[in-house]
């Protein structure tokens, strides 16, 4: 059967974007190599300008437009990375674009498709909605329509990806890639499994799009929630890129949303480096032991850095609590002067930080005060350790996380 693309498509790709891209870095991970007992390197494919790969595909398309259809503008519908990879684009070429957004898109990723010089219209409460008004509305305009991902020129871009891996890590023998609409593995598996046959293509989902992989279901999903991985938030694989899906890719898993925001804390904590939920997934499969254990020297897809600020401060603090690092202590005492004083004393005594204390005398019993400490402590044994000193002084303490 004749699949959407070949592997000549995405070889061509290559040539067409080479001048406007860079190479993006590979580099083993050891930490995660250590925790998962296997070679595990990154493909770095946020270290573009707009911080995701999906410059790739963008450019791949734009370069391929003749001169009159240029002139007419191009419009897209994205939740943030395609969107900022068109426009980017699309301004160097002198394109004129109009991108349609939801309205609940990363701001971060708003801010920077309105920096490239783009259109913005803020439309629909998710990529579908969006979708549907850029079809509705701005293509009859006579604009050319750029999908995300259920294009052949997209999926030969994104797939270019592949080819540098296969430079820079010759003998892996799996590789594991985030799935939303299905554009991104959809080109790379064109190109590995051209070139090595026997490499094991691995395909990861969030759980939120319910749909058990691609093989296994129908396209639809049931009710519509919100996911941190915004990136791959689509609610319909495109049939372009299931074709290639249920050809080409070996298996595909989900991760949870508390899989994902683990995993983008171990980027940040080990790797250093930012990543967002939908490029965070790669790795969130890894940890989750979704791979075979057969395989030994896997590639993980690191394919976004854009996300949201106070998304990345809730996550972090989230994982300390979750480890332990962070305790809440509510504590009812008798109200009277000194008490608060005495309390922090006891806790500084224990190298135990104050992070928050609040009063509440409304809810405590007449006659005292309840008081709520959130504490950092080193690990889940000091807490217990100042637990224990509470109880040696007689104060009454209850965990609350």
């Amino acid at each position: 059967m004749s699949l959407p693309i070949s592997y000549k498509d995405v070889t061509d790709a290559l040539v067409r974007i080479r001048k406007g891209l860079p190479i993006t870095p590979v580099t083993q991970s050891l930490l995660f190599s250590e925790i998962s007992g296997r070679e595990v390197f990154i493909k770095w494919d946020n270290k573009f300008r707009s911080g995701a790969f999906k410059e790739r595909g963008a450019l791949n398309f734009l370069s391929a437009l003749e001169p009159e259809q240029r002139k007419s503008g191009v419009c897209a519908a994205s939740a943030g990375n395609h969107a900022q990879g068109v426009s980017l684009h699309a301004q160097s070429l002198q394109i004129p674009t109009t991108i349609v957004m939801p309205i609940y898109a990363p701001l971060v990723k708003i801010q920077a498709v309105e920096r490239a010089g783009a259109e913005v219209v803020l439309e629909g409460e998710n990529f579908d909605e969006s979708l549907a008004y850029c079809l509705e509305v701005e293509k009859p305009k006579g604009k050319i329509l750029i999908h995300a991902f259920d294009d052949p020129w997209i999926m030969a871009g994104q797939g270019t990806s592949a080819l540098e891996i296969l430079d820079q890590v010759p003998d892996l023998d799996s590789i594991i890639v985030p799935i939303g609409g299905g554009g991104l593995i959809s080109g790379i598996a064109t190109a590995i499994k051209h070139q090595k046959p026997d490499v094991y293509v691995l395909g990861v989902q969030s759980q939120w799009a319910k749909s058990g992989g691609p093989k296994k279901s129908s396209n639809k999903l049931g009710p519509f929630t919100t996911t941190i991985a915004d990136g791959i938030a689509v609610k319909t694989i495109g049939s372009l890129n299931r074709q290639v899906i249920d050809a080409l890719v070996d298996d595909v898993v989900t991760v949870t949303e508390d899989d994902i925001a683990r995993a983008i804390v171990k980027y940040l904590e080990a790797e250093k480096t930012v990543v967002e939920g939908a490029g965070a997934a790669a790795l969130a499969a890894l940890l989750a032991n979704a791979l075979p254990a057969r395989y030994k020297r896997t590639v993980l897809l690191a394919c976004g850095s854009n996300i949201d600020m106070n998304l990345l401060s809730t996550l972090i603090q989230r994982d300390l609590v979750e480890r332990g690092r962070w305790l809440r202590y509510t504590i009812s005492v008798p109200d009277r002067p000194g008490l608060l004083s005495s309390i922090s004393g006891l806790l500084a005594s224990e190298s135990a930080n104050i992070m928050d204390v609040r009063h509440n005398r409304f809810a405590a019993i007449p006659g005292h005060v309840e008081m709520e400490f959130l504490v950092e402590v080193r690990n889940a044994d000091h807490g217990k350790k100042i637990l224990k000193m509470f109880a040696d002084k007689g104060v009454t303490v209850v965990e609350s996380n």
